[in-house]
């Protein structure tokens, strides 16, 4: 007995060769989402702050002498200083759309004051030139010196090349970081490499 041919053949090939072209865009249509969606993860790497921040961060140890006069009043000590030059990295504006990135060092932060150590301030002697004239420094003068003696801080930064180290340290280690993050030749551009602010304390 000769069984009946429901489905031509050539109705059974059509149907397999659209089932498989279908099925190949379908694969196509969903690789080429996933290939999109990696890209753009990629390129919206963002630059950890904190870790960069503490990369580009000097930290500052001194033990100095202080010695000041307001008035008629003199006062002699040492202080035990200690600080940090750091750089505001919040806003740093990376273009990841050449070959090469650039960046622009910014100003950098100086920060001095007194240690929360113990024995951090120590007065060895105080007087007065006048003869009757008190030798205590009110709590207002002695602030008033402990100013003075940060600001004198902060300029001998400059002074002896700190901040300049301070500075090209933190270009080296920018350069390396990004760098490592973006996977692209980095330039980072120092305009003022003897600091930002070295006019402001230094005077030639």
């Amino acid at each position: 007995m000769k069984i009946p041919n429901i489905f031509p053949i050539k109705t059974v090939i059509f149907a397999l060769v659209t089932a498989l072209a279908l099925g190949g865009g379908i694969w196509w249509w969903r690789t080429s989402r996933s290939g999109q969606d990696d890209i753009s993860v990629r390129g919206a790497s963002n630059i950890d702050i904190r870790t960069l921040v503490q990369l580009c961060t000097t930290e500052i140890y001194e033990d100095v002498p202080v010695k000041y006069r307001i008035g008629t009043k003199h006062l002699v000590a040492r202080q035990l200083q200690q600080g940090t030059v750091s750089f505001d990295l919040e806003g740093l504006d990376v273009d990841t759309s050449a070959d090469t990135l650039t960046v622009v060092l910014p100003a950098e932060i100086v920060e001095i004051h007194e240690s929360t150590a113990p024995n951090a301030y120590e007065v060895y002697d105080t007087w007065n030139d006048e003869l009757f004239g008190s030798n205590n420094l009110t709590v207002k003068e002695e602030n008033k010196i402990k100013a003075s003696a940060r600001r004198d801080a902060v300029r001998r930064q400059y002074v002896n090349g700190t901040v300049a180290r301070a500075r090209k340290e933190a270009a080296g280690s920018l350069k390396s970081y990004m760098e490592m993050l973006y996977r692209k030749p980095v330039v980072v551009i120092d305009p003022t490499p003897a600091g930002v602010h070295y006019k402001e304390y230094v005077r030639k």
